[in-house]
C-alpha cells in the first residue's frame, strides 16, 4: 500500500483495518505489510484518559521487538514517538516518510502527511523493529504468522 492510499483511510479509534486506523493501527498496518507483526496495545477508552498513563508502558513492553534509533539515522518506515501533550510521555506515534515528512493518524484530521521537522521538539524517540522481530519465529510466537501483503515500500514512503 502506497502513501497515497494510506491517506484515504479514515481515522478510527482502535482501528486496525483499512476501514479505519488510529496512530498505532497505522504503524501496525505498515509493518504487517512488510511481514513484521508487532504486538498490539489494548483498546483505549473513547475519552483518551487512560492512553497517556499506558503509552509509556506499551513502549517498554515492545523493547524486545523495537530498537531505539538516533534521529540522524532514521529511515522511511521508522516509528516516531511524540509527546504532543507535553506531559513527558509518548502519546502519539507515526512513521518517518523522509527527512522532512511523516505520516500519522489524527482524530481530528484522519491520516495525514506533514512536515515532521516542525514538530521535532515534541519527539521522544524513534524506533525500528529489531532483526529478531523480523524473523518468522517471532511472528509465529505472536500466533499470527502472515504472508506479507502488498508492501508499503520504503521508496513509496518517500
Amino acid at each position: 500500500m502506497k502513501t497515497k492510499e494510506l491517506l484515504s483511510i479514515p481515522f478510527l479509534l482502535n482501528g486496525r483495518t483499512t476501514e479505519g486506523l488510529d496512530c498505532w493501527g497505522l504503524v501496525l498496518h505498515y509493518w504487517k505489510g512488510q511481514g513484521v507483526i508487532l504486538p498490539d496495545t489494548p483498546p483505549i477508552a473513547d475519552d483518551w484518559a487512560d492512553f497517556a498513563d499506558l503509552a509509556g508502558a506499551y513502549l517498554r513492553q515492545f523493547e524486545d521487538c523495537l530498537e531505539r534509533i538516533p534521529a540522524k539515522k532514521t529511515k522511511p518506515g521508522d516509528i516516531i514517538c511524540w509527546d504532543w501533550s507535553r506531559h513527558g510521555i509518548v502519546d502519539h506515534v507515526g512513521l518517518v516518510v523522509s527527512r522532512s515528512q511523516a505520516i500519522s493518524a489524527f482524530e481530528c484530521a484522519g491520516i495525514r502527511l506533514f512536515n515532521r521537522t516542525k514538530y521535532d521538539h515534541l519527539v521522544v524517540s524513534y524506533h525500528r523493529p529489531t532483526p529478531a522481530a523480523r524473523s518468522p519465529q517471532y511472528t509465529a510466537a505472536l500466533g499470527q504468522l502472515v504472508a506479507p501483503e502488498e508492501a508499503l515500500k520504503e521508496e513509496a514512503l518517500a
